[in-house]
């Protein structure tokens, strides 16, 4: 059944014109965006990541006791091919190192962020690419025949296909838009996985895929509309029969469970998957047209792949949160926070053929130049996103460290000791602090570009790309917080610095004030008979040690007022050298303080 047959009839014109009357695609490419964050450990556990690791997790039996088996780790791998993998004697590596190839327009230093080929032995990242056998499995090709087998669509030993299965609203929109039936699933072919690792602990797994109708008739642009949106989102992909394949081409193959795309690409790596099950997936969708379709349509067709928007929303004409670079009439891109769609249409001007660049877009410019663009600028958000708003960062894992080390520095304990733990929490804090200075100040210097590119149409997607995101927004908000975060950590050196100097200051106001008092008497006229003070001393009932005569009495007399004037200097010295918290007058004024300074840092945060 040729799906396009009749979506010219099904809708009137005034719909047609809302919604886009598109011609059919004569190319196509979807790249999903999965963040992962990296792990603190000595090696990268990705690189020595292999599918038997994974299958061994799926059949360990939890250690706790009980009978319930942990989460299968390869939900998409079929019982055929477990039992083949499991029965070969070597590992099988899901990843293998493979440097981005990056278009040369990019500057150098922007390649050696890609780990380009060019400049692999000083790079500032680890990209992986997926390695033959697991693309072979998603691919759903078998192991048992490898070596007779052929890459590509006319591989004979592809006997499932992997598609995606569309939801009962979506063949309806879809009926709705061809004006007939609408199948219920597509077929999804995964052509390859690249997983980019940064410095920073953040990583992204960039999934290429393509869609196909499983009757192999050309795919309509809807179709690909209502693809990109299940796959950012919540989809379900099974196993079916290939063409060839008993029982039949698209019958669903028996045993099978459906999955979703976020657990295939969960189970390639050891990470740990940033958001929850929910999230939206950034998507960069590309579309190629053989014939040039309306503006309007084109324009309506970006907005619905960039922004995830089925024919249930009404796109206004007045959308905002989008930007628009289209520097020539048949190539626009659309960028949201969502996604990004380019359009491309191989119309020739008139009286020329259509220009040998156009024709290589896809492979040559989309892949090689934008797909890296949209990478560092992903990760640039997923990371400044990490240190603007990430709660686990500031409170730790859920001790409330922050409170404690607010609470001890601004309300300092009165008339008790303070304890360890808010010490060390404090100091804790301190270091939380200094890290986080210290990540902010080397991701600034390290990771965020004025101009990327030689070309101007190059560092206009980027700059659109950031803008969507709010990069340089949240740079600015960094920079102020990268500014208080270092007036803290001065204070609490100065606090320290203070602390020392208090103490060994109100040693030296007490040493002076003893061997000055000391002196004074010392060398003061004799105003008292000291010995006439001795021998009035009941002597007998005393010890032995304290029966003193005059010289002995004079200077224990000596002693005694040095040591009682030492005592009141260093008193006065403590009492001088507080800091305003530590005294009683306007306790009530401070507090307040206090508390509004917490409560409007939580709320920033």
């Amino acid at each position: 059944m040729a799906l396009e047959q009749n979506a010219g009839a099904a809708l009137d014109d005034s719909t047609l014109v809302a919604r886009g009357a598109l011609p059919p695609l004569s190319d196509h490419a979807c790249f999903i965006f999965v963040p992962i964050r990296i792990s603190s450990r000595a090696k990268l556990a990705e690189a020595e990541l292999t599918l038997q690791d994974r299958l061994t997790a799926a059949s360990r039996v939890r250690s706790d006791g009980v009978d319930d088996k942990p989460p299968d780790a390869l939900p998409w791998l079929a019982a055929s091919e477990r039992e083949t993998l499991l029965a070969e004697g070597r590992q099988t590596r899901i990843w293998e190192p493979a440097p981005m190839n990056v278009g040369p327009d990019l500057y150098p230093h922007v390649r050696r962020m890609l780990g380009d080929a060019a400049t692999a032995n000083d790079t500032n990242a680890l990209c992986f690419r997926l390695a033959d056998l697991p693309r072979r499995l998603l691919q759903g090709r078998s192991l048992s025949r490898r070596s007779e087998s052929e890459q590509g669509p006319n591989d004979k030993q592809s006997r499932r296909k992997l598609v995606l299965l569309l939801s009962a609203s979506a063949r309806s929109r879809i009926g709705a838009r061809l004006g007939g039936g609408s199948p219920d699933a597509l077929e999804l072919h995964i052509e390859d996985m690249q997983l980019v690792v940064y410095r920073t602990g953040f990583g992204i797994v960039v999934a290429h895929v393509s869609l196909r109708t499983l009757d192999g008739s050309l795919l309509p642009p809807y179709c690909l509309v209502e693809s990109v949106t299940s796959l950012a989102r919540f989809n379900n992909l099974a196993w079916r029969h290939a063409a060839g394949d008993a029982p039949a081409s698209t019958a669903p193959m028996s045993g099978e469970t459906p999955f979703t795309f976020s657990e295939i690409v969960s189970s390639l790596h050891a990470c740990e998957d940033i958001g929850y099950s929910g999230r939206r997936l950034f998507t960069a969708t590309y579309a190629q047209f053989s014939d040039a379709p309306g503006d309007a349509a084109r324009r309506h067709f970006a907005l619905q792949l960039a922004r995830h928007y089925s024919d249930d929303y009404r796109i206004a004409d007045s959308i905002e949160g989008t930007r628009t670079v289209a520097d020539f009439e048949n190539v626009l891109h659309v960028i949201s926070m969502e996604g990004c769609a380019t359009i491309v249409d191989l119309t020739p001007p008139p009286g020329l053929t259509v220009p040998a660049f156009l024709v290589n877009f896809k492979s040559v410019t989309f892949e090689r130049t934008y797909l890296a663009i949209m990478v560092l600028a992903y990760h640039e958000f997923m990371a400044l996103l990490h240190f603007s708003n990430d709660t686990k960062f500031w409170f730790g894992d859920g001790d409330d460290r922050f409170h404690t080390w607010a609470g001890q520095r601004t309300t300092p304990q009165r008339g008790t000791k303070p304890s360890k733990s808010p010490a060390v929490d404090r100091e804790a804090a301190f270091g939380t602090l200094a890290r986080l200075r210290d990540d902010i100040l080397r991701f600034r210097l390290c990771y965020r570009f004025s101009h990327l590119s030689y070309t101007t149409a190059h560092n206009a997607v980027y700059e659109a790309l950031r803008d969507v995101w709010g990069c340089a927004r949240m740079l600015t908000e960094l920079g102020q917080d990268t500014a208080e975060i270092t007036a803290v950590l001065d204070e609490g050196i100065r606090e320290e610095n203070a602390r020392r100097i208090r103490f060994l200051g109100l040693i030296g106001a007490a040493g002076l004030a003893y061997i000055s008092a000391e002196a004074f008497v010392k060398h003061m006229p004799t105003l008292i008979s000291w010995d006439r003070i001795a021998t009035g001393m009941p002597g007998e009932s005393l010890p032995a040690w304290l029966r003193l005569h005059g010289a002995g009495l004079k200077d224990a007399g000596a002693f005694a007022f040095a040591l009682a004037v030492s005592a009141l200097a260093g008193w006065v010295a403590w009492v001088k050298t507080r800091r305003p918290e530590f005294r009683q007058e306007g306790s009530e004024l401070q507090d307040r303080a206090v508390e509004e300074i917490v409560l409007d840092s939580l709320e920033r945060r």
